[in-house]
């Protein structure tokens, strides 16, 4: 399984925790992203990479992540 790593980051961009977490895929890492974000009330947004790629950014303020990928629902999600 692929290494994600997740940074929690201010409203200025700046990284001030990071955790990393071997996933399925990036729609998991998503996932993982969007409930991180619930946990860490003070972070703007999660930034996650796998590697050196960029999967996401998940912004606290509700407006559609920026992503590098197009996200599908898993078959039974709701």
């Amino acid at each position: 399984m692929p290494l994600y790593t997740f940074y929690l980051r201010q409203a200025n961009g700046d990284a001030w925790s990071f955790e990393a977490f071997d996933l399925e895929d990036d729609v998991a890492a998503y996932e993982a992203a969007v409930i991180m974000l619930d946990q860490h009330l003070s972070a703007a947004d999660v930034a996650v990479w796998c590697g050196e790629r960029r999967v996401c950014t998940v912004p606290r303020d509700g407006v559609r992540p920026s992503a590098a990928i197009g996200f599908v629902r898993r078959p039974g999600a709701a």
